[in-house]
């Protein structure tokens, strides 16, 4: 498969009368891609999608976004979900940007916690989500790392563990932050996913792509966050997982490399994260 989108929600209401269409010609074009579970429903529904198709590269995370706090996290649910198409537990993180009251960040920080551990039993990768405050769009992300180093470390004498030292944790899903913190993420197993968002021409976006520019390309995962955060050519229409194919070109003129080389390596990422048991 030459390229994957790592992050994208055909599991949504909105994609239910033509998700089997769109599916279909990601496949034509050899584009896999995974869903990503927001809440219990959408968990539930982006399973059933990747248990449609059981030998494609369509896959399934599970798990609660952090503006769904009003649902409490029911872990026992939530395993129920865990089939060998489910290769990741999120989109799980913090959500600042549109209220940053201190008991809201604290509701938000112990979702985070109860999904971290489940990832960790486990033994699945997370995807996370990041979105700072307006007066402070960073600040969301040394929250994230402070409890990320916080976390009781795999003991797991059974088995091989990502989440012992050195192992690969996850992906920070639509990165938009510095290189300093692209660092911390990078130093502690994660990956970074990139989105539309290294396409748009806005001059605000250049420090971002200064940023990728740096990291390393053996860390970087590409994806559409589909129906958000659609790329030139397509800015301003529904975003698509076939779009994929405009963020790696994106992403190939930032590092001065080919085309296939980004769908090579970032397909081989993407497999090291999420399909090694």
């Amino acid at each position: 498969m030459p390229l994957i989108d790592s992050h994208c929600h055909l599991n949504s209401k909105e994609f239910e009368n033509n998700y089997k269409e769109i599916i279909a010609d990601c496949l034509e074009k050899e584009i896999g891609l995974l869903n990503i579970g927001a809440d219990f429903e959408t968990s539930k529904r982006a399973v059933e999608i990747a248990s449609e198709y059981p030998n494609k590269p369509i896959y399934a995370s599970i798990g609660m976004h952090p503006e769904s706090i009003q649902e409490n996290f029911d872990a026992e649910k939530f395993q129920k979900l865990i089939n060998p198409k489910t290769v990741a537990v999120g989109e799980i993180g913090l959500e600042y940007f549109f209220d940053n009251k201190q008991e809201l960040k604290e509701k938000q920080q112990e979702l985070f916690r109860q999904q971290l551990n489940f990832a960790i039993k486990n033994n699945l990768p997370v995807i996370l989500h990041a979105r700072g405050s307006k007066l402070n769009p960073y600040d969301v992300y040394e929250d994230m790392l402070d409890i990320l180093k916080k976390q009781e470390p795999a003991r797991r004498s059974d088995n091989w563990s990502r989440w012992s030292e050195g192992g690969e944790k996850g992906v920070v899903h639509c990165f938009s932050a510095s290189q300093e913190i692209a660092q911390k993420f990078l130093d502690l197993g994660f990956y970074i996913g990139l989105t539309g968002l290294i396409t748009f021409k806005n001059k605000s976006v250049d420090s971002l792509r200064q940023t990728v520019k740096m990291i390393p390309l053996e860390r970087l995962l590409v994806e559409t966050d589909t129906p958000y955060m659609t790329p030139e050519p397509h800015r301003g229409e529904k975003n698509l997982p076939q779009y994929t194919e405009f963020v790696a070109r994106k992403l190939a003129a930032i590092k001065g490399v080919s085309y296939t080389e980004i769908c090579k390596i970032t397909t081989e990422n993407f497999k090291k994260l999420f399909l090694k048991k």
